[in-house]
């Protein structure tokens, strides 16, 4: 599994990505909504965060999100036990 921070890096990286914002304006402690998070952009991050970390991310994943430390939670979940 990866040390806890490169995930929160990939996360930041998955997160700045999905709403072409710069990395240093993502705050993981703030919300989705926040973050720029809409339905729509929470599908593209899904995508961005099953390539970053080569996992499947089950299609309740964003059931349990509500802000980036919890996509955080999320990854380190998926990287222990990878859904296929």
């Amino acid at each position: 599994m990866l040390p806890l921070q490169d995930i929160r890096i990939g996360v930041v990286t998955a997160l700045a990505r999905t709403v072409d914002a710069p990395e240093t304006g993502v705050d993981l402690s703030g919300t989705l909504d926040q973050l720029g998070i809409d339905s729509l952009a929470f599908l593209r991050l899904k995508l961005i965060l099953e390539k970053t970390f080569g996992v499947g991310l089950p299609d309740d994943f964003g059931d349990r999100l509500a802000t980036g430390d919890d996509v955080v939670a999320c990854a380190a979940d998926a990287l222990k036990s990878p859904v296929l």
